[in-house]
C-alpha cells in the first residue's frame, strides 16, 4: 500500500505534465474528498498509507482531471454563496461573479425593508441564485425555471440540501414560458448563456467540452437570449421592481443600447472584484 504523500507526489507530476495548475493542490483535493476528509488532513497524515481499492479510486479520479474534466464534476459539488451545491455536467458550474446577483437582491430587500419579495430565477441551473436568496431572505417567495429537466433535477435536491424546497418552485421551460402572466415579481434575475458560439475556441477545455452547451452559447454573437428576456422580463416586473442579468466581458455596451428606455432605467452596471461590468441592473418604470 503507498502512503499520502507518495500518492500525492505522483498525482502532481501527473497533473502538472497535462497542463493542469495547482496540480499539488488538485492532487490533495482529490485524495481528500476520496478519504472524506479534508486537505489538512492530508498534510498531517502524510506518512498515512492508503487501502489499495481507496487508491483505485484516487487513480481514476486524476484521470479525469487529467483529461480535463473540471474538479467540481468530479468532486460534485461547488462553493456558492457560502453554500456547497451539487453539481454534475448537467449544469453549469456557479462561478463567484453570479453571487453579485444574490448580493445586490439581498442588499436591496434591507435598503428598502422588503420582508416577502417576489424573485424569479431564469435559468437557474443548480439553483445556487434562488436557492441562496430563499436562503437569505426566509419570507422570499422564489420560483425558478430552465430548460432544461436534468438542471431542474439538480436544483431539486440542492433546495432540498439548503432546506428550501417548500419555498423554492420549480418550473420546466424556455425563458419565462412556464410562468403564469399573472405573477408579477420584485426581482428577475438571471444568468443566461451570453458566450458566442464563434469564441468556443478561445475556452478552456473545462468548459468547452465538459460543462453543458445550453448554458453557455447563445446566438446573435451571445446576446439573443439576453435581448428576449429584457422583453419578457418587462411584462412580469412589478412597476419599481428590478431585472439582474450577468453579462460577458465587453457586452456592457451593446446589451444596453438594446433596452427600452420606456420600460426600464438603466441603474449603474455592476463590477465584479477585477472592476469588469458583469450584472446589468435596471428598474421597472412606475
Amino acid at each position: 500500500m503507498a502512503k499520502i504523500e507518495e500518492l500525492v507526489k505522483a498525482a502532481s507530476s501527473k497533473l502538472k505534465s497535462a497542463g493542469i495548475e495547482n496540480e499539488r493542490m488538485t492532487a490533495s483535493l482529490l485524495l481528500a474528498e476520496i478519504l472524506g476528509r479534508d486537505t489538512i488532513y492530508i498534510i498531517a497524515h502524510n506518512r498515512d498509507e492508503v487501502a489499495t481499492e481507496t487508491e483505485a479510486r484516487f487513480q481514476r479520479a486524476v484521470e479525469r482531471r487529467c483529461s480535463g474534466e473540471p474538479l467540481q464534476y468530479i468532486t460534485g459539488r461547488q462553493e456558492f454563496y457560502k453554500r456547497n451545491f451539487i453539481v454534475n455536467p448537467s449544469v453549469l458550474i456557479p462561478r463567484p461573479e453570479t453571487e453579485l446577483i444574490v448580493e445586490k437582491v439581498v442588499n436591496l430587500c434591507k435598503e428598502l425593508d422588503l420582508k416577502s419579495p417576489t424573485v424569479l430565477d431564469i435559468g437557474t441551473g443548480s439553483g445556487c441564485i434562488a436557492i441562496s436568496i430563499a436562503s437569505e431572505i426566509a419570507e422570499a417567495a422564489v420560483f425558478a425555471i430552465d430548460i432544461s429537466t436534468l438542471a431542474i433535477e439538480v436544483a431539486k435536491r440542492n433546495s432540498e440540501r439548503h432546506q428550501v424546497d417548500r419555498r423554492v418552485h420549480f418550473f420546466v421551460g424556455d425563458l419565462t414560458s412556464a410562468i403564469f402572466p399573472e405573477i408579477k415579481f420584485d426581482f428577475c434575475c438571471t444568468n443566461p448563456p451570453y458566450i458566442d458560439p464563434n469564441d468556443r475556441s478561445t475556452l478552456s477545455r473545462e468548459v468547452k467540452d465538459f460543462e453543458p452547451e445550453i448554458a453557455l452559447f447563445a446566438q446573435e454573437k451571445g446576446l439573443g437570449l439576453i435581448a428576449r428576456l429584457l422583453t419578457e422580463c418587462a411584462t412580469i416586473t412589478k412597476p419599481g421592481g428590478y431585472f439582474l442579468c450577468e453579462i460577458g466581458f465587453g457586452q456592457e455596451e451593446a446589451v444596453l443600447a438594446m433596452v427600452n428606455r420606456e420600460v426600464w432605467e438603466i441603474q449603474p452596471t455592476i463590477k465584479d472584484l477585477q472592476s469588469i461590468p458583469r450584472t446589468v441592473f435596471l428598474k421597472r418604470t412606475l
